[in-house]
């Protein structure tokens, strides 16, 4: 079986399909066959024909059918040249004619139109552009067909925009707000921009006007068409800055340069730097301190002080429970009812600040904490002040008294104290000579230590040596251990000076027994004298002395300072015993006047 045009020519078979159900179809209408056609076939030798049938268009044109190469505006600069491409597929159409109207008469274009059954094609070619070349281009697509016996004509139309320059074009816009803001640790942020420019330019991103290199991680730069997008990924601290979106065009000798550009603001809560607040924990007391605290945020944070009296177990560092009893002080200044004995000042720079507390007179032991704060939360950095009477923490000291020596006979009273807040309650470690002898062990609480008292009633030699006590750590758990190394001093004897002349002090050996003076002699210069040595060489060992002056084995009173209504005036300093004779005109040379030196050993 076959079909065949009317003039007898046979259709050919890459162009018909059957159907048993369809019969034939023409797939392509052609020149070739655009008359009558009829069905022909040949069984056992004999020839069958069907009537005669007219093609009918079972197609129209589809309205994408017809395409630019370039569907958007275009740009060519004076003196250059262009050219545009329009083309048409697979149409079913008897004929078929693509035409241009572009702008202008003066346009001289050269149009090249080519095709096949199959495609068809018109190139627009224009050369040595001018200004009057700018305009709207069209090309135009007409095509013929047969309906109802009828001849019908349909145009489609593409269409693009031609702009011809004097100078390179640049044009840059953005979706993306000029001022972006993103957190700390932000997984991406991109950063966009429309460029349309002639000729293709050369382009850049900058940051804070460093170029920004193609192999750095965290940016990744990428081009789409007209699209160009930089990524910056994980934001950091240091991502905030200036970005700039650079390009350059050239042509016909004129450079010409545009940019784009976006401030990038990183956000971050505030964070206080911890290891700048506090040195220590253990405080003099009574002394002067300073301490600081320091918090980063963007926006830059405020700070304030909280204060909270006792011991900070479990409230240090940045983790503590938000417990009850503390006290706030935001301003400046001294600081009354809140955190005690404080002064408080402020600065800050670069989105940092920086708070000073000065404690002048450290009396009271508590927590202090340091909060900064910004709208995006807060952060807090808490550490101990614990206010100490005993500077290394745990320390043994004879009570009430200086050099660590006692003189045999004397009371003795040792005591071990261990800072409170940082020790458990001190022990003794005893040699076995001295637990075999009289004393009592007793403990108290002070109000900056935990004491653990020795009390003997009178020193012996047996008490001399090591004492040893220990305190365990509240904040490690590790026992400490203190020594202490006492000597008890043997009963020793003072002797007095013994004067032969008012000019000079004999050996110490000698005493006053014998001295005679004369009225003119300056007496009060004399025993000024002798007491003051006698006193410079008193044995380091011994109690202090008590100091008296007899007469005639009578001892001398005080007489007060009225020189008027009395002959001698006795005046004790804490170096010297003066005897000051007023009225020498009434001394009676044949007294006999000595010191009396007395300690209790003696």
């Amino acid at each position: 079986m076959s079909q065949s045009k009317f003039s007898g020519g046979e259709v050919k078979k890459t162009r018909i399909v059957w159907n048993n159900q369809e019969g034939f179809t023409l797939l392509i209408q052609s020149q070739d066959h655009p008359g009558l056609c009829y069905c022909q076939t040949v069984i056992n030798g004999t020839v069958y024909m069907s009537k005669q049938y007219i093609p009918m268009i079972t197609d129209k044109a589809p309205q994408n059918a017809l395409q630019l190469n370039i569907s958007d505006q275009i740009y060519s600069l004076v003196g250059h040249s262009f050219s545009l491409h329009c083309s048409v597929e697979d149409l079913n159409k008897v004929q078929r004619v693509l035409s241009w109207i572009y702008p202008g008469s003066k346009l001289h274009g050269k149009e090249v139109t080519k095709g096949n059954e199959t495609h068809h094609q018109s190139t627009l070619e224009v050369t040595n552009t001018t200004l009057d070349y700018t305009g709207q281009y069209v090309c135009i697509l007409t095509y013929m067909f047969v309906e109802d016996g009828e001849m019908k004509y349909i145009k489609h139309q593409a269409k693009t925009s031609v702009n011809v320059l004097e100078k390179p074009l640049i044009l840059l816009r953005s979706n993306t707000t000029r001022t972006i803001e993103v957190l700390k640790d932000q997984l991406s942020v991109k950063i966009k921009v429309e460029m349309e420019a002639y000729p293709a330019p050369e382009t850049q991103w900058l940051k804070d006007n460093g170029v920004i290199l193609s192999k750095q991680i965290r940016y990744l730069q990428q081009s789409q068409g007209k699209t160009f997008t930089l990524t910056i990924h994980e934001l950091k601290r240091e991502d905030a800055g200036l970005y700039v979106f650079w390009a350059r065009a050239c042509g016909n000798g004129i450079t010409v340069t545009q940019n784009i550009s976006f401030y990038l603001q990183v956000y971050e809560p505030p964070q206080v730097e911890g290891g700048l607040t506090v040195k220590d924990i253990t405080y003099p007391l009574r002394s002067k301190q300073t301490l600081l605290c320091s918090a980063f945020g963007v926006p830059m944070p405020d700070i304030f002080w909280q204060w909270k009296p006792g011991s900070c177990e479990n409230e240090t560092g940045n983790h503590f429970p938000q417990s009850d009893g503390w006290w706030a002080q935001k301003n400046s200044g001294n600081v009354n009812g809140a955190v005690p004995n404080v002064w408080l000042s402020f600065q800050g720079s670069e989105n940092k600040t920086l708070s000073t507390m000065e404690i002048y007179n450290a009396q009271f032991s508590g927590c202090y904490r340091c909060v900064s704060h910004n709208y995006l939360g807060n952060d807090s950095f808490g550490f101990a002040f614990y206010v100490t009477d005993v500077p290394s923490g745990l320390n043994i000291h004879l009570r009430d008294s200086g050099p660590m020596r006692v003189v045999e006979g004397d009371p003795l009273n040792l005591e071990c104290a261990a800072n409170k807040h940082l020790f458990s309650t001190p022990r003794w470690f005893l040699r076995e000579e001295v637990l075999h002898t009289n004393f009592t062990e007793t403990s108290r609480e002070g109000d900056y230590s935990l004491i653990s008292q020795l009390d003997f009633a009178m020193a012996q030699q047996v008490h001399g040596g090591v004492y040893e006590c220990e305190a365990r750590s509240c904040l490690t758990g590790i026992l400490h251990r203190t020594n202490f190394t006492l000597i008890v001093q043997s009963e020793q004897f003072m002797f007095l000076y013994r004067i032969e002349k008012p000019d000079r002090v004999p050996d110490q050996n000698q005493n006053l027994t014998g001295l005679f003076l004369s009225p003119t002699q300056h007496m009060h210069q004399v025993l000024s004298y002798v007491v003051n040595n006698f006193l410079k060489y008193r044995a380091a060992y011994c109690s202090w002395p008590h100091l008296s002056m007899m007469k005639n084995h009578s001892k001398i009173l005080g007489s007060g300072s009225s020189p008027k209504s009395n002959r001698f005036l006795l005046v004790t300093h804490t170096t010297c015993l003066s005897f000051v004779l007023v009225r020498p005109q009434h001394f009676e040379i044949s007294c006999c006047m000595y010191f009396l030196a007395t300690s209790l050993n003696g």
